[in-house]
């Protein structure tokens, strides 16, 4: 539903803003209880991601699209990255750490042998995708982020009953690094003249995947901020 993911966009948009009124304020708590209603639906639905369609048609109820379409995923991963540091409300906070955390567990099964995923995630034999591979990897790492933003008062997720990082995700850190790692070092072999190639090109319709890989501002621009995020911390 297009118009509400735009409501969600605006009830994000008026949480970062310090002169918002008490009545946008208001808007903003009911608005993050819709969504966090809607994740809690969803994230029953993320541990077997990899069986669900890109879409169904609310009338004839038949699915439509790909199964587990790479680039879908990373773009749903990465906006519950960037929105944790705007979202203050305890209970969204917890349902969206859940929800991202059940996506890193199921995406992790399908990592390749060369650190990319494929453009179709189950589709591991398939050409690669920078796109999807860039999404995901840049979503991890914000998330690891903003979770020792957390850590050291720099952010306050509303969590501060102690819950320690590998209790909360279900992962230690250092298995996230070693992660990190392996997908920077595809990133960076598909690195050519300041262009990241083997990406999946422009869908031209619905459920229309052309089998075209090259470089494009859906694989150069996340890759450009993985590697700028990632690089930082490792000089």
């Amino acid at each position: 539903d297009p118009f509400a993911q735009r409501e969600d966009i605006l009830a994000i948009a008026i949480a970062t803003r310090a002169d918002c009124l008490e009545d946008e304020k208001i808007a903003y708590k009911e608005r993050m209880k819709l969504i966090s209603n809607r994740l809690i639906i969803y994230n029953d639905r993320i541990m077997s991601l990899t069986k669900y369609y890109l879409n169904q048609n609310s009338k004839t109820k038949e699915k439509q699209g790909i199964i587990g379409w790479g680039r879908a995923v990373g773009w749903l991963m990465l906006s519950i990255a960037d929105s944790m540091e705007y979202i203050t409300l305890e209970k969204e906070q917890e349902e969206l750490w859940r929800a991202f955390w059940n996506l890193v567990k199921v995406c992790n099964n399908y990592v390749r042998q060369d650190h990319y995923f494929s453009w179709q995630l189950s589709a591991m034999e398939g050409p690669k995708d920078t796109s999807a591979t860039a999404m995901i990897a840049y979503a991890l790492k914000k998330a690891l982020q903003v979770w020792e933003k957390k850590e050291t008062g720099l952010h306050n997720l509303g969590n501060d009953n102690g819950v320690s990082f590998e209790k909360q995700s279900g992962w230690t850190k250092t298995v996230v690094e070693e992660m990190l790692e392996g997908l920077q070092k595809a990133l960076l072999t598909s690195c050519k003249n300041g262009k990241i190639y083997d990406c999946s090109g422009e869908c031209e319709g619905f459920s229309q995947y052309p089998q075209r890989y090259a470089s494009y501002p859906w694989s150069v621009g996340p890759g450009t901020r993985f590697l700028l995020i990632n690089q930082s911390e490792t000089r």
